[in-house]
């Protein structure tokens, strides 16, 4: 599916729902679980295993000390990382940011994490724009995350999401 169809209509809030809260815990634990990959991966540095253990150990300035300078090199999963560590932080704005860079480089777990700050702001058509990339690129939990949010738009709505999604999601 590629989330650009589904015309179903709900009512729309700007209120924290159900959905946002679930789907907010639902991907901390993902982004958690694709930080503990990229350390036993290896993104072919010390840093990204020295971050995670930090991050593990809830010392999130050293970890933000070992991700950072590969995230400013431009590494999408380094990128991720400093996201994550923005948002245990309470710093949703640089959070966001983070996972909008990692996220423009095709990080579908990224993707998916933006599309749910979104989510969790209100904001359903930028949701629906980040979560719809994440879905073109196969990532597991998009499709059903894109249809959650596209039942609660209107056809106008969701017509203003797929403009969006083809001028480049905010």
């Amino acid at each position: 599916m590629d989330g650009r169809a589904v015309m179903k209509q709900a009512p729309a809030s700007g209120k924290r729902t159900t959905l946002s809260v679930h789907l907010l815990r639902v991907l901390g634990a993902c982004a958690l679980a694709a930080l503990s990959l990229t350390a036993s991966s290896g993104l072919a540095r010390a840093g990204p295993t020295e971050g995670y253990r930090a991050l593990e150990a809830g010392d999130y300035g050293a970890a933000e000390a070992a991700f950072r300078p590969l995230a400013e090199a431009g590494d999408a999963r380094a990128q991720m990382a400093l996201g994550v560590i923005a948002d245990l932080k309470n710093e949703r704005e640089a959070a966001m940011a983070w996972y909008k860079r990692a996220g423009e480089q095709g990080l579908s777990d990224a993707q998916v994490l933006l599309g749910a700050a979104h989510l969790s702001n209100g904001d359903l058509l930028a949701a629906h724009c980040w979560i719809a990339k994440a879905a073109e690129r196969k990532h597991p939990k998009a499709d059903a995350l894109l249809q959650s949010i596209a039942a609660r738009l209107s056809p106008e709505e969701l017509a203003r999401a797929q403009a969006l999604l083809d001028e480049g999601c905010p």
